[in-house]
């Protein structure tokens, strides 16, 4: 399982490793809110913005080489109905990986400087 990777990164931003940094700290500051507004929508029940949030983090997360979190994502995405255990399940993994990743970018952001 690869939770993070960074020869994506570096390959799609061509090695500039001050757009790197910045995009590593952009990363890092909206997970934390997706896992907020996502456990905000399954408390109103709201699949429409669900499946909308994990569309966005599908979209984060392909782009900064986050397979794990992106697998995750799709699954949220593809929701064909409201229910409260499997999507709690689903945002359960979510903060999970969430948890996992931000010290690795956040170290791999560092190491840039």
């Amino acid at each position: 399982m690869i939770h993070f990777d960074f020869e994506n990164v570096n390959r799609h931003l061509d090695g500039d490793k001050q757009l790197i940094q910045t995009f590593l700290s952009l990363v890092i500051s909206e997970l934390p809110k997706y896992n907020q507004e996502l456990t905000k929508y399954l408390q109103e029940e709201n699949l429409s913005q669900i499946k909308q949030m994990g569309h966005k983090l599908k979209g984060t997360c392909l782009s900064a080489g986050l397979s794990e979190l992106t697998q995750i994502a799709i699954e949220i995405n593809h929701l064909t109905e409201f229910d409260a255990v499997i999507i709690g399940e689903l945002l359960g993994r979510t903060k999970k990986e969430i948890d996992t990743v931000l010290p690795l970018l956040e170290n791999k952001r560092d190491a840039l400087i």
